[in-house]
């Protein structure tokens, strides 16, 4: 749903610029690509992240069109651009147009201070549950799942996948 949500706001964002066919087109090239024929349609968190990111450069757009005063749009911006980066911390390569469109603005502190608090909040959040996983002893975020190959006995984990897993399929 939030990859839907995020195309739809690339395609208007292309639109401010593009005729109506490139950016239906632009926005299905993007559909096609591998990033998301792989990730789209399982139920990891990259492709939703993705489209946060989107729906956060739309919303940017929008603000900025506002002479970036303080409303409902920065509001959506700042929250999909955090939940996008606390859903996938790699989703912070997409702040690269933000900055990178920070040239064009007049306002550029305030641009640029809207930009890195979502960037802040999601760092604070990966500082965070790294000390969680380092108390817990936990590689993943609050499970105490490890990798094979960080188990004290891989054997047993094997002989117990082989007996009980694959007897039941």
């Amino acid at each position: 749903m939030l990859l839907l949500l995020g195309m739809g706001a690339l395609f208007r964002l292309f639109r401010t610029q593009l005729p109506m066919w490139f950016s239906a087109g632009a926005v299905w090239f993007v559909m096609a690509s591998g990033l998301l024929a792989f990730y789209g349609p399982n139920y990891l968190v990259n492709a939703g992240a993705l489209g946060l990111v989107f729906a956060g450069w739309w919303t940017a757009y929008r603000w900025s069109e506002t002479g970036l005063r303080l409303n409902g749009r920065l509001g959506l911006m700042l929250l999909s651009l955090t939940m996008a980066v606390l859903l996938r911390p790699t989703m912070a390569l997409g702040w690269i147009p933000l900055f990178i469109a920070s040239i064009g603005i007049r306002h550029k502190a305030r641009w640029m201070l809207a930009c890195v608090i979502p960037l802040f909040i999601g760092a604070a959040y990966a500082w965070w549950t790294k000390g969680v996983n380092a108390a817990n002893e936990s590689t993943y975020f609050l499970t105490t799942i490890r990798p094979i190959w960080l188990s004290e006995d891989p054997g047993q984990i094997w002989k117990s996948f082989r007996e009980d897993v694959l007897r039941q399929w």
